[in-house]
């Protein structure tokens, strides 16, 4: 089992890291209160410069900054251009913002990348400490497309800062970003029998991405994203490809959505790729803490192949998404995706099985011929060396049994010592 464990990808940072590389985390109903961000559409410059923006990065790489004309609503917006790379990242970001302990915000930015983002908010708490959370990974997009994320802040919380970064060569273009309070919808789990994955057959669209989902991974290596114009039932799927990895994992992942600790839940997708892949299902927990589940390994398959695992949702669970991922160069596309909760499926009507234990003679001399009369199955155990041989059926017998169980007319199943016999 190789669990997907997310690693921490900001190892230059001598603080505490909280990593929760999958958004959904909330699902929010509603935005309220103004931008708490200034000059969140970069529109007012300050001597050649947009107004309470700051340039940032780190690492071994070359990162040039650029105020340029043209935007998504207006005439500004911010780039970022990194021309070579050996590790780090570089990024556009607003001022602090101060908010207010455990309470709701939404995150929304409009861009253009030649290559996968990544969202991140920091949290400053009151003694000064750090504590990074990422919240999407953005897919390349030529036009302008919307990120969004929610999140809650901690108990502790002085001030958050959200940083949308690019981790390797390309460009990104930013404008119209946002932060709000929020409403959040609590969790209710939906009644049994429902489908909690949205959009599961991934056939409405949201710009460039599937409505309802977010392609996310970490680690050194060369994801990339797709969203298909074919499907397994459906006339879409999503496509993950690795050509180059060192570590990491990369997948796409559905809003997380309300469970209730305790049941069991059955999730399927159909698959195709050209390696073996990993399912596993992140929990998150009442205390917002994150939990993942290893669901199992799926093998390579050239054709649409359905995956299926039943797991129960751990204590404290309140909400549950669940990956597909890659986690070795080749490709995975995913598809009709169903989460629900499991139901044992009872007989139509009262069964009853007859097992005869050991090599009795009573069983071939009484049982058998009851059983052929009222047309009734049973399962027959030989065993070589009990009853005591007086009382035991004779080799001949035996032989006999096996012979009647290898005819087609009597529907017989020899496993190992058991004989299964149908009499008709």
């Amino acid at each position: 089992m190789r669990m997907a464990i997310k690693k921490l990808f900001f190892l230059f940072l001598t603080f505490v890291i909280l990593v929760t590389p999958l958004s959904g985390v909330d699902r929010v109903s509603a935005e309220t209160g103004p931008n708490l961000l200034a000059n969140g559409s970069a529109e007012n410059a300050t001597n050649g410069q947009p107004a309470d923006w700051n340039q940032g990065g780190w690492g071994n790489n070359t990162r040039t900054f650029s105020y340029v004309d043209g935007g998504h609503s207006g005439s500004k917006s911010l780039q970022v251009t990194v021309s070579s790379y050996a590790d780090g990242d570089a990024k556009w970001y607003a001022n602090p913002v101060t908010v207010a302990p455990n309470t709701a915000y939404t995150y929304t930015d409009y861009y253009k990348s030649t290559s996968p983002t990544e969202v991140i908010v920091q949290f400053q708490d009151t003694a000064g400490a750090y504590v990074y959370r990422s919240l999407a990974s953005p897919t390349a997009a030529n036009d302008w497309a919307q990120t969004m994320s929610s999140f809650t802040t901690p108990a502790n919380v002085k001030n958050v800062t959200i940083f949308h970064v690019i981790a390797g060569t390309g460009t990104l273009q930013l404008d119209d970003v946002a932060l709000n309070t929020a409403t959040v919808a609590p969790p209710v789990a939906p009644p049994a029998g429902t489908n909690l994955v949205p959009n599961n057959s991934l056939e409405t669209a949201n710009g460039a991405v599937p409505a309802d989902w977010q392609a996310g991974g970490w680690g050194t290596n060369d994801r990339k994203f797709a969203y298909l114009g074919t499907g397994h039932a459906g006339n879409r799927s999503v496509e993950v490809v690795m050509t180059a990895r060192t570590d990491g994992d990369a997948s796409w992942a559905f809003a997380s959505q309300p469970v209730t600790s305790g049941k069991q839940y059955t999730f399927s997708d159909y698959y195709k790729s050209n390696v073996a892949t990993e399912v596993d299902a992140k929990v998150t927990l009442t205390d917002g803490t994150t939990q993942f589940v290893y669901l199992g390994t799926a093998v390579a398959s050239s054709d649409w192949l359905r995956f299926e695992r039943t797991f129960t949702a751990p204590a404290n669970a309140a909400r549950i998404t669940v990956t597909h991922l890659l986690y070795q160069a080749g490709s995975l596309t995913t598809d009709d995706y169903n989460l629900g909760e499991y139901t044992i499926a009872g007989f139509s009507r009262a069964l009853v099985s007859l097992t005869f234990d050991d090599s009795w003679r009573s069983i071939y001399a009484n049982a058998l011929p009851i059983m052929k009369k009222y047309g009734l199955a049973c399962l027959i155990r030989i065993s070589p060396r009990s009853p005591p041989r007086s009382l035991r059926l004779s080799s001949a017998v035996q032989r006999l049994i096996c012979r009647l169980g290898r005819e087609p007319r009597y529907r017989t199943l020899l496993v190992r010592m058991a004989l299964t016999i149908l009499q008709s």
